[in-house]
């Protein structure tokens, strides 16, 4: 028999429901709490950075930072807001890090990442440029802009396979660009693969209506034969040159004088030379070079030493200079002056295809210190100190 009056009932049953009603109460308070916190709050903060970037980066920073941490979900626009105002401060090596964890970066809009890669371009920081432009390459729209940075880019990095790829893949979408066959040209020539820089010149003259572009070219394209040992047709080049030019630059006379070379007229070559050395042409280690070759070629071999040393002393780097030298005192028994230069030959010779081996080992570990030291170190010594001051220059 139930002995509990209905008083005593009614206060269990409430006691009973009452926690279950606090118990809810609480829940309710903390799921809003949470809701707050892990996404209303997140989000206005982000609308609250948006507000105040341009006049406050640092603290709009600060603000994105704490959205994104405080987030439940990823939020792709504002880890992209921080990476700009990362770059902004000049923290790149922080803002590839926040690039790097945005995990579908393809997602935002095309045009903006173009225009921070740009940006991150023009400050050096050429890692986060490319994987940025990378990020908006699914943009058909505005591929052709993006591969012509992309292309820009590795020239800089002196990644000239990349770029070699990247033009032709540009060239596909716009096969009568003409810059893009230049710098094609330009490429594949300085990685000796000179039948398709034959191919790619003829093709930018082809579609260029620009005379100052043509003139280059056709200067590219003689020497490309000229290296290819096809004289009857650079000579051919070099008059069609002389029908578009009023003027033969130093270069183009440079280029006339060894195809005069080639077709066993060094002395003609030497009379085309001596006026550009006499002149103090801005090629004037180039004709020393070239006239120290032909005096060479005509048994003058006390003038060709003359010059080559001329050459040496300026660049001792030119490895061509010692190895030529070398050559003449051995012919005039002078074993150790020809031991001596041929070993500096061989020596340039070993770094230089040193630095094509570390060059590749760095495109694959472009974070590695000392690897970029010693590639930067070896441009200095084979006379391109700018390309290893650009390679040390780089951020993230």
């Amino acid at each position: 028999m139930n002995t509990q009056s209905p008083t005593v009932e009614n206060a269990s049953f409430w006691m009973k429901h009452g926690r279950l009603m606090v118990l809810f109460i609480t829940m309710l308070i903390c799921g809003i709490w949470v809701y707050w916190y892990r996404y209303d709050q997140p989000n206005r903060l982000f609308e609250q950075a948006k507000q105040i970037a341009k006049q406050n980066p640092r603290r709009a920073e600060e603000l994105v930072a704490t959205a994104i941490n405080q987030s439940s979900v990823s939020l792709p626009e504002a880890e992209f807001l921080r990476v700009r105002l990362l770059g902004h401060l000049d923290k790149w090596e922080e803002s590839l890090g926040q690039f790097s964890l945005i995990k579908k970066p393809e997602l935002l809009p095309a045009k903006e990442l173009c225009s921070f890669a740009s940006f991150a371009q023009q400050q050096g920081a050429f890692l986060l440029a490319e994987k940025i432009f990378r990020a908006a390459s699914h943009d058909s729209k505005l591929l052709p802009q993006i591969l012509q940075s992309l292309i820009k880019l590795h020239l800089q990095l002196g990644q000239e396979t990349l770029a070699q790829v990247e033009c032709q893949e540009l060239l596909k979408l716009t096969p009568d660009d003409a810059t893009a066959w230049q710098i094609l040209g330009t490429v594949s020539m300085n990685q000796s693969d000179l039948v398709l820089s034959d191919q790619a010149f003829r093709k930018c003259l082809e579609y260029s209506n620009d005379a100052q572009q043509k003139t280059l070219v056709y200067e590219d394209l003689i020497q490309v034969l000229i290296d290819i040992g096809n004289i009857p047709q650079a000579r051919s080049e070099l008059e069609n040159l002389r029908k578009s030019s009023s003027n033969l630059s130093d270069r183009a006379l440079i280029e006339e004088a060894w195809i005069l070379r080639m077709e066993g007229k060094p002395l003609n070559g030497i009379e085309i030379i001596n006026p550009l050395i006499a002149n103090n042409s801005k090629l004037l280690l180039k004709a020393y070079l070239l006239r120290g070759l032909m005096h060479s070629d005509a048994e003058q071999k006390e003038a060709a030493i003359s010059d080559l040393e001329i050459v040496v002393a300026k660049q001792p780097w030119n490895k061509e200079a010692h190895h030529k030298i070398s050559v003449i005192y051995t012919q005039i028994k002078k074993p150790k002056k020809a031991t001596m230069h041929r070993s500096i030959a061989d020596k340039l010779t070993d770094q230089s295809l040193e630095l094509l081996n570390l060059k590749d080992q760095l495109n694959n570990n472009p974070n590695d210190v000392s690897l970029r030291k010693r590639v930067a170190e070896l441009y200095r010594i084979l006379g391109q100190p700018e390309m290893g001051k650009k390679i040390l220059s780089i951020n993230g």
